[in-house]
């Protein structure tokens, strides 16, 4: 059945998976600092999976209205709010200090295999059989699978300090929880300028990747069909950024991995804007990929690494709203840009902040952030 064929209702759907990140992140933070990770994951993995299968039944059933697919769009964007924070939190509760690089890396180079390599091909499989069996009812599945595995894990209790029990359950205004998130990033200048240049990294991303389909077919000259194929490739940078970061994150170190990360970035995108075959386009979209991967995951470390423990939901909630506002803002951006002056220049226009903002971050990072990362007593005694 089709609901609507109107580009605006459709991209509104898709903007909802975004919308809750900007509005609640910092909300969802706080929530994940005053619960217990574990059960909060497993509940949120159970609604989720339930909300899919909802849709997935109403569609089947030929009932299903759009106000419905905003709905579910919502509350499953709120749980990955929810989920992902919960689990950014937990990794330190698990892992020593020394061994956050290696754990990240290894937790972003599944998301990009699922959710870039192998997840498209399956939902364009699944969607060929969605008369006759909904193709989100697999992805319930999936939420389902999901809420299995994180309440049958043995090694986490989940809560936010696991040798000291539970955090105390102290009832506070949320303003005055989100008074202390921005408070903590507001003094420690690690955070300060990763958090910024992160926001910067995000926005010069989206400007360009706004306009790439554009920028492939009618620029470059390709295919459609190859626009799909180079996105396929592309996620493969991703994946060897994060096997590079697994097994020498810690050899190459926070700083000098944010300097490696920034060149790739500047590199890929300033040639781009010279690239003119699909070929050069293809080898310059892994190396972006792999940058940004890069830098995900020494930025992620470094947060993990520096944040008080009893505010890192905060911390990351407060990160991921910042970096969401600056990529949407910039996706309209870059829109502008290319239609009023060029495709290829919305490809330079978050060049200089990404540069200006990761120097001040490497800066930063110094001796301040050489104590800061040394393993503590939060982190004692753990893998």
């Amino acid at each position: 059945m089709t609901l609507t064929r109107d580009p605006t209702a459709i991209a509104g759907l898709a903007a909802m998976e975004f919308v809750p990140w900007i509005l609640f992140g910092p909300v969802a933070g706080a929530v994940v600092d005053f619960v217990n990770h574990r059960r909060l994951m497993l509940a949120v993995s159970l609604v989720r999976a339930l909300v899919l299968a909802s849709v997935a039944i109403s569609i089947y059933a030929g009932t299903a209205e759009l106000w419905w697919l905003y709905a579910a769009a919502l509350v499953i964007g709120l749980g990955e709010c929810l989920y992902d924070t919960a689990s950014q939190v937990a990794v330190p509760q698990v892992v020593s200090s020394e061994n956050l690089p290696r754990a990240n890396s290894l937790l972003s180079t599944a998301w990009i295999t699922c959710n870039e390599f192998v997840g498209p091909f399956l939902g364009a499989r699944l969607f060929e059989v969605a008369r006759t069996l909904p193709f989100v009812l697999h992805s319930a599945a999936l939420f389902l699978s999901s809420a299995l595995l994180v309440g049958k894990y043995p090694g986490y209790s989940g809560t936010q300090r696991s040798d000291d029990g539970p955090p105390p359950k102290v009832r506070r205004p949320m303003a005055e929880l989100l008074a202390d998130g921005f408070r903590v990033v507001r003094r420690d200048p690690v955070l300060r300028s990763v958090i910024l240049a992160g926001a910067a990294v995000a926005a010069a991303d989206s400007a360009w990747y706004a306009v790439l389909v554009i920028y492939v077919t009618e620029d470059i000259g390709a295919p459609a069909s190859v626009f799909g194929i180079l996105l396929a490739v592309s996620s493969i940078g991703g994946i060897v950024g994060g096997l590079v970061m697994e097994r020498a994150g810690n050899r190459i170190g926070d700083a000098k991995a944010l300097v490696a990360a920034t060149a790739g970035i500047v590199a890929s995108q300033v040639g781009l804007v010279l690239a003119t075959s699909e070929f050069v386009v293809g080898a310059l979209l892994v190396l972006s990929s792999m940058a940004l991967a890069v830098w995900n995951i020494a930025a992620v470390t470094i947060r993990q690494r520096v944040a008080p423990p009893d505010t890192l939901g905060r911390v990351m909630g407060l990160s991921r709203s910042i970096t969401s506002l600056a990529a949407a803002v910039s996706a309209v951006l870059g829109g502008v840009v290319a239609a009023t002056v060029d495709v290829r220049a919305a490809f330079l226009l978050g060049i200089p902040f990404v540069l200006g903002t990761s120097i001040w971050a490497v800066r930063r990072l110094g001796a301040r952030a050489t104590q800061a990362i040394e393993p503590d007593d939060h982190t004692a005694g753990r893998v």
